[in-house]
């Protein structure tokens, strides 16, 4: 992921860590340790001061940019977090998890704030749009229907059903009028 002023690239791996890179001086400027289990979700704040990663240690890590510390460790999925997301609006960070739960968070201080939804499938990718006003979920195991929640109620506003196989990308245009769903069966 790239933090919205361009300055840094945050990225992970198997090897339970992520890493914050500056892009300018491209150089590592951080690794952050911590998790137990592969991290496959990753993403900064809109102020490009904080990062979160979503591990399949079933928690999320809230860490700041300026000297790679650990701010928050979020807990309360039972299962791999698959996914994340954050507002760019007002920074609520969205995680989707095995669990099939989509959680909320406080995104300074990674206090939880609610579950939003509970799609019934594996959450495989999240996505705002960039008014912060609704969130595209995709899915990772049958049934593969996408959906798109109001945010922050949490109501469904629509569910996609084209999709015959796992949904792994969701994005939202920058205008916020189209969404663009990706799976495993070519479509």
């Amino acid at each position: 992921a790239f933090s919205p002023d361009s300055r840094y690239l945050l990225s992970s791996s198997q090897d339970n860590n992520a890493i914050i890179w500056d892009i300018n001086q491209q150089q590592r400027l951080h690794t952050l340790k911590g998790h137990t289990n592969h991290i496959y979700a990753v993403a900064f704040t809109p102020d490009s001061k904080r990062v979160v990663t979503g591990s399949y240690d079933q928690s999320l890590r809230l860490w700041r940019v300026t000297d790679g510390g650990l701010i928050a460790k979020l807990e309360g999925h039972s299962d791999k977090v698959q996914s994340v997301a954050i507002s760019p609006q007002d920074g609520t960070i969205a995680s989707g998890s095995l669990d099939h739960s989509i959680r909320l968070w406080d995104g300074v201080t990674g206090q939880f704030i609610k579950t939003l939804a509970n799609q019934g499938t594996i959450v495989g990718s999240l996505s705002f749009s960039p008014d912060g006003g609704y969130l595209v979920s995709g899915v990772s195991s049958a049934p593969t229907n996408c959906h798109v929640w109001s945010y922050p109620s949490g109501k469904e506003i629509v569910t996609y059903k084209e999709h015959d196989n796992i949904v792994l990308a969701t994005a939202v245009s920058p205008d916020g009028r189209w969404v663009a769903t990706g799976g495993g069966d070519n479509q």
